[in-house]
């Protein structure tokens, strides 16, 4: 079996599961195409960031504004000097040796231990990160984390036990120890990175054992000693952070904090305590939907208060939607199975079937692909009270590939052209069944108007309807392949060419069809039947 499946691809080479919002994922350089004023060429340093997928780089080579051919641009060196005039907008990539000064020597390992909060430990500047280290003063009841880094900088393989200890009146949480120990093998220049968290359940100065390095029974490398200062408020809070302003803030120093900030980066589960304020909880929603970020918890507010615009997206992204079926239409919840990945259209080509009558007293799809398919598509028709225009489209078509002809006919002549959005389809799914009703003018004329159409694949099979017209009309049968870089088609040229002779005897008359034959003679014979099978009479 031959037959293919076949499914609109939207992003080339994706199927329609993958073509999700990480498709294309946001970085350095979407965000400056959006802050682009348009006013001048856009260029951006971030180019190479916008290389996760075959896709993201199409899109990013069709918004950047380079030429497809560059212009002269002029080159000047003098020394270590370096002059670049662009003749036109240009990405210039450059790499420099600076001095730079020396590291006291190094031991054999080396240690290096800080701390930080787990809920605000880095933060962002012209999109690099930074990370913020807590050095004097801690809160109790709040999560911190150690983060310690282990470096060899010998040639020589190091096989190490490292000792990692909470600090004295603290609790391990993360699934954490008190103490625990850690066998580890760094190769020669390596670094490698251990992180465990505590908190503190209550105030008070607390001594650290740091982190210690053994190495066949003796210490090679430790950290330096440190005493937690826990205590109730800090002197010196960080009051930019979110940790801070997302629980101390005012509401209008959150909502600015929000409308400046990369809402990705940002755990908006802290502000979840501040929904119930409704005022709060319908500027902040707005605040999401302009940015274009949804967040589960802050939506699920809109049943507390009654907001049936916030209702509908929560309930769309809530696991009760899985429970409702493939499709509904109501006033709170909506579900469409092509949106949803559930369903999507597919073709199948070339389907042959193998008998053209039905045999039994049930249908059957001998096409396993096929029959999946037409299920899955009459299960998700089942849920619906009326099929729309474009329902009934896809019924005529797959009716069609099952050979049940008239019934594709009386469906297809239900739909109305300008009720469907998929026009180029209904067309010639029109010229296809027009074949079958004899209008062949109006084939013609449908195929003529997509003869120059931009996808190639929908080109060519309109210019097989044309082809297989003017067959009929008494052209040479395969002339010229409509595509040339198809090796079944140009097959089918070749053997056009080539003479064909087929001789028809019914009902007492003689019907000779030939092709590339130009002389034919035809002998006649005269035969006794009974003495011929009185001779042979098995003879076949």
């Amino acid at each position: 079996d031959k037959t293919q499946e076949w499914a609109e691809n939207n992003y080339w080479h994706q199927p329609v599961e993958r073509q999700v919002a990480t498709l294309v994922a946001d970085n350095a350089f979407w965000a400056d195409y959006a802050m682009h004023d348009a006013r001048t060429p856009f260029l951006s340093k971030a180019l190479l960031e916008a290389t996760s997928s075959f896709t993201e780089m199409m899109l990013a080579l069709a918004v950047l504004q380079v030429p497809f051919k560059a212009g002269a641009h002029a080159e000047k060196s003098e020394g270590a000097a370096y002059t670049l005039t662009a003749a036109s907008p240009v990405l210039f990539f450059h790499r420099e040796i600076r001095e730079s000064a020396r590291a006291a020597a190094a031991g054999s390992v080396l240690v290096a231990q800080r701390f930080f909060r787990a809920d605000d430990r880095a933060r962002f500047e012209n999109n690099e990160r930074f990370d913020k280290w807590v050095f004097d003063e801690f809160l109790p009841q709040v999560v911190y984390g150690t983060h310690v880094v282990l470096t060899n900088p010998t040639g020589e393989r190091q096989a190490l036990n490292a000792l990692l200890q909470i600090p004295v009146g603290a609790i391990a949480v993360s699934a954490g120890a008190v103490a625990k120990g850690v066998y580890l093998v760094l190769e020669p220049y390596a670094t490698q990175t251990l992180e465990y968290f505590f908190t503190f359940p209550a105030t008070g100065r607390f001594a650290h054992y740091p982190v210690t390095l053994a190495k066949e029974g003796r210490v090679v490398g430790a950290a330096e000693p440190f005493t937690f200062n826990v205590v109730e408020r800090l002197r010196r809070a960080d009051t930019e952070s979110w940790a801070w302003l997302s629980q101390n803030g005012t509401p209008e120093q959150v909502l600015a904090f929000l409308n400046a900030a990369n809402l990705h980066r940002l755990d908006l589960n802290e502000i979840a305590w501040r929904m119930k304020d409704k005022a709060f909880f319908k500027t902040v929603i707005g605040v999401l939907e302009a940015r274009h970020v949804y967040h589960g918890t802050l939506w699920s507010y809109g049943i507390l208060h009654n907001e049936t615009a916030v209702i509908r997206p929560f309930l769309q992204h809530s696991p009760f939607a899985a429970q409702c079926g493939l499709w509904l239409e109501s006033p709170l919840l909506s579900l469409n199975p092509v949106e949803r990945f559930d369903y999507q259209h597919l073709e199948y080509a070339p389907l042959v079937n193998p008998r053209a009558h039905q045999v039994g007293a049930h249908r059957t799809i001998l096409n396993p692909a096929f029959l999946r398919q037409y299920q899955r598509f009459m299960t998700v028709l089942r849920y619906k009270s009326r099929l729309s225009a474009a329902d009934t489209l896809a019924v005529a078509y797959y009716l069609a590939l099952q050979d049940r002809v008239a019934e594709a006919l009386e469906t297809f002549g239900r739909v109305k052209r300008d009720e469907v959005a998929e026009r180029l389809q209904y067309d010639y799914l029109a010229a296809y069944l027009a074949f079958y009703t004899g209008d062949l003018e109006q084939a013609r004329a449908l195929a003529k108007a997509h003869a120059d159409e931009g996808v190639a694949r929908w080109r060519e099979r309109f210019a097989q309807v044309l082809a297989q017209l003017d067959e009929i009309a008494g052209a040479e049968r395969g002339a010229v392949p409509v595509n040339a870089e198809s090796r079944d088609q140009a097959q089918g040229a070749l053997a056009a060419t080539e003479p064909a002779l087929e001789l028809l005897v019914e009902a007492g008359r003689i019907r000779l069809d030939t092709r590339n034959v130009a002389e034919v003679t035809l002998n006649f014979y005269p035969m006794d039947i009974e003495l011929l099978f009185s001779r042979n009479p098995f003879l076949q």
